[in-house]
């Protein structure tokens, strides 16, 4: 966890946006924009020579409580640091939120490559590398199975 002064609130403070006019976003929803650093499209900034997320400090600042995994984003804005828009959670929560909301590529996919279904159950999911078929997998380690086994009593 960290401790700022009250100077460094305010500094950090004036690079939120809560209604500026910006083409880049809507503000009906209530998204309150990070106007300094940014990074892959996340807001940051630099406390004591370390690097943290602007919306995971913002959230500290509003709740005095410090997110410890992911700060994840409700609005689907990476620049918002609105801490109502913010909760904590997991990669794996961020990939469920990131699948649903259909920011995938492969997240339209209703089929694998074998033509199987791609239903909740028979579904296995690999992080950032998308939905994996639970009935190919198996085939697939099957023949790994057979094939390492041949090799052996040869």
């Amino acid at each position: 966890m960290i401790k700022l002064s009250l100077r460094r609130q305010r500094l950090f403070w004036v690079n939120c946006c809560k209604s500026c006019n910006n083409h880049l976003h809507d503000h009906s929803k209530g998204c309150w924009l990070w106007m300094g650093a940014t990074a892959k499209g996340y807001g940051h900034i630099m406390i004591n020579k370390k690097l943290y997320k602007a919306h995971k400090i913002a959230y500290y600042l509003h709740t005095g409580i410090w997110i410890i995994k992911y700060g994840l984003h409700k609005c689907d804005n990476k620049r918002c640091i609105n801490p109502r828009h913010v909760y904590e959670g997991t990669q794996t929560d961020n990939m469920h939120d990131a699948m649903v909301r259909k920011r995938l590529i492969w997240s339209n996919r209703t089929h694998c490559s074998r033509s199987h279904e791609l239903k909740a159950g028979d579904v296995i999911y690999r992080g950032k590398h998308g939905r994996k078929c639970r009935l190919c997998s198996n085939f697939t380690e099957r023949e790994r199975y057979h094939r390492n086994k041949t090799k052996v009593s040869v």
